[in-house]
């Protein structure tokens, strides 16, 4: 049985702030508004997912409309499709968007900023990961075996959609190389 990670218990919320490049989704955004081929590298390499930020999601989904609709992409575009979804206010205003196309370096390469974005979004993956087998395993609603299979289907999707072409070593060969019982691993009961 597959355990989908957002339906397993979660982690408070006093947990430490995921891994993102603030000033890398800023840069982004407020290049593709400003430059066409960052506009079109942009949003042929990006997904939402990318910007750990809901506002940053936002702008980023108003420029992809924009562009599907094949309509010019910039600073006052983006805020009227903003507008019309009723999420200007949301993202921060006019100001905010505004400022996103300040500070742009002028030989600005996109490709490095693609790849540190989905870098991050592939730590938050593996911590959100990491977090809801842990919450699973302290559960203890779900036999061991259940949640090794669950952590190696999630770890081949990180792998998949982080475009890693190195090889992940499965849960199964990591817990028995380190481990002489692996079922004791999830054994959480101290009286033993």
């Amino acid at each position: 049985m597959y355990i989908n990670p957002r339906s397993m218990p979660q982690t408070p919320d006093d947990r430490p702030i995921s891994p993102y490049y603030e000033h890398g989704e800023r840069t982004v955004l407020g290049a593709m508004m400003e430059d066409a081929v960052a506009l079109a590298d942009g949003t042929a390499s990006l997904i939402p997912d990318d910007f750990h930020l809901d506002s940053h999601r936002r702008i980023f989904n108003a420029i992809r409309s924009l562009q599907k609709s094949e309509l010019s992409v910039d600073f006052q575009l983006v805020c009227a499709e903003l507008r019309r979804k009723g999420e200007l206010d949301t993202v921060g205003g006019l100001g905010y968007v505004l400022d996103l196309t300040n500070g742009i370096p002028r030989k600005f390469n996109i490709e490095s900023y693609v790849r540190v974005l989905k870098e991050k979004r592939t730590l938050r993956s593996a911590i959100t990961m990491a977090e809801s087998l842990s919450a699973a395993a302290s559960a203890a609603e779900l036999q061991p075996r259940e949640i090794i299979a669950s952590a190696k289907k999630w770890l081949d999707e990180i792998e998949q959609d982080s475009g890693l072409d190195t090889p992940m070593e499965t849960v199964g060969e990591y817990l028995s190389t380190h481990y002489d019982d692996v079922e004791r691993v999830f054994d959480l009961d101290p009286r033993e």
